[in-house]
């Protein structure tokens, strides 16, 4: 599951996702934000498009797991 599925996943669960390309070549953020609770992101997910560790599927699987386990009640 990359972005767009993590979007409509997100926003199933109440949700949303933003991604934004930080200031440096290849490093990203994807943060969840739950506008109901607190205008501040929820937690964000960094990364590196060439990063062997944290590349963008990684951190989309991170971003899907944190999504499954959020309670937003």
């Amino acid at each position: 599951m990359c972005l767009k599925e993590l979007r409509n996943f997100a926003k199933s669960k109440g949700l949303s996702i933003v991604f934004k390309n930080q200031k440096y070549p290849n490093d990203f953020t994807i943060f969840i934000y739950d506008k109901s609770k607190q205008s501040r992101y929820l937690v964000g997910f960094d990364g590196n498009k060439r990063s062997n560790e944290y590349d963008l599927i990684k951190c989309c699987e991170l971003a899907e797991d944190y999504i499954k386990n959020y309670n937003n009640d």
